[in-house]
């Protein structure tokens, strides 16, 4: 989970934006994913919605309490479109991170996501301890759908 800044900004400075740049970069590299391959939408409308979401959601804990705004399973879908559009594999230790909420509280989310049809689970053929989580063609259509309903047509 990300800190809050203690230290006051330099007037005319966008408060704790040095943090944040920092915390998003530990938050990112954490999940797998890198600042660069996080700015990088090639252009498309629905993935930068989706990056700027995660960063706005990112931001959000700098300046509130996390526990205000837990949304685990929202969390997970997005980190879940953000690894497919970038054509990763997450595993369910990494997406359970994506979320601000303990453990046990994201595993059953993720179960819940699964029950719905939204991601699946698949074991590692490396490692029969590990698991990898993806979205499902009908959770992939979801997230795109919303992101392009939510994305203003000024951005596409």
């Amino acid at each position: 989970m990300l800190k809050s800044c203690s230290v006051e900004p330099a007037p005319g400075q966008n408060p704790r934006s040095d943090d944040f740049d920092n915390s998003f970069e530990a938050d990112l590299n954490h999940r797998g994913h890198s600042k660069k391959s996080a700015q990088r939408t090639d252009g498309n409308p629905t993935k930068e919605r989706a990056r700027r979401m995660v960063t706005e959601r990112t931001a959000r804990s700098l300046y509130f309490s996390s526990s205000l705004f837990a949304e685990p399973a929202w969390d997970m879908l997005l980190d879940l479109y953000c690894a497919h559009l970038a054509q990763q594999r997450a595993c369910v230790t990494s997406v359970c991170a994506a979320s601000p909420v303990p453990l046990s509280t994201a595993v059953r989310w993720l179960k819940a996501l699964e029950s719905h049809g939204l991601v699946s689970r698949s074991q590692d053929p490396l490692d029969s301890r590990r698991f990898f989580v993806s979205l499902t063609p009908e959770g992939i259509d979801s997230m795109t759908g919303y992101l392009a309903a939510v994305t203003p047509v000024a951005e596409s």
